[in-house]
């Protein structure tokens, strides 16, 4: 009998076969070259020694983000408006401040809740930026009726102070018997201050001119009544 054959007198596959490693066998490796198979035997690459349009330091300080100084407002006091009993306290008190929001001028703009007590009201915001060494009233003027009840004045006025300074104002109306009913904030008053910040590749933080800690002292804002 032919080595090769089976006892069926079918032949066995004589391709030889390639040892790898112990116990492991495969068909031996071909080796093809690049251009057998359409492709470049070397490729070539250019390399400048060209440095006049690369970006010196100078050029990347100039493009890097400036930083700018920014003032501006913080109020130190709670929303009185979100104050679920406020309306309560306009009809015991006769006045509240209802809300009051910084404009783009660094100015105040808001809105007083008067009780409807007498035809003749005069409503005005007594402002200090000295502590009270002196100080100015600005005339609120008439807004709308929230109610039988309540009346709605409003105010604006530009705040002049400088970084680190602090607005306090009140809330006074007088009724046409020219008694005087004040909203002080239950003895606190109504406390603004100006900060400082700075603006760099989009993050603001705090100056060191007014930290952190400075801007708490002027948060003793009084719980709501």
């Amino acid at each position: 009998m032919n080595p090769h054959e089976n006892g069926n007198g079918t032949h066995h596959n004589t391709t030889p076969l390639h040892v790898d490693s112990p116990g492991i066998y495969s068909r031996k490796k071909q080796v093809k070259f690049a251009d057998t198979v359409g492709l470049p035997l070397v490729q070539s690459r250019i390399f400048r020694d060209d440095f006049e349009n690369l970006p010196t330091l100078q050029d990347r300080a100039e493009n890097r983000p400036r930083t700018i100084n920014k003032e501006m407002l913080q109020l130190c006091f709670l929303q009185p408006q979100n104050n679920p009993m406020l309306i309560s306290n306009v009809l015991l008190h006769h006045v509240r401040l209802e809300a009051v929001n910084i404009s783009r001028s660094n100015g105040l703009v808001g809105s007083v809740l008067v009780h409807n007590m007498s035809y003749e009201k005069v409503v005005f915001i007594r402002t200090t930026e000295d502590q009270w060494a002196t100080s100015k009233d600005i005339t609120c003027r008439y807004l709308t009726t929230v109610s039988r009840d309540v009346d709605r004045f409003t105010f604006a006025f530009v705040v002049n102070i400088d970084v680190g300074g602090v607005l306090e104002f009140c809330v006074c109306f007088r009724d046409d018997s020219h008694q005087e009913h004040w909203d002080n904030n239950y003895g606190k008053n109504y406390k603004v201050i100006k900060i400082q910040v700075k603006q760099l590749g989009g993050r603001v933080r705090t100056s060191s001119s007014t930290s952190h800690y400075e801007v708490l002292s002027y948060l003793q804002i009084a719980p709501y009544y």
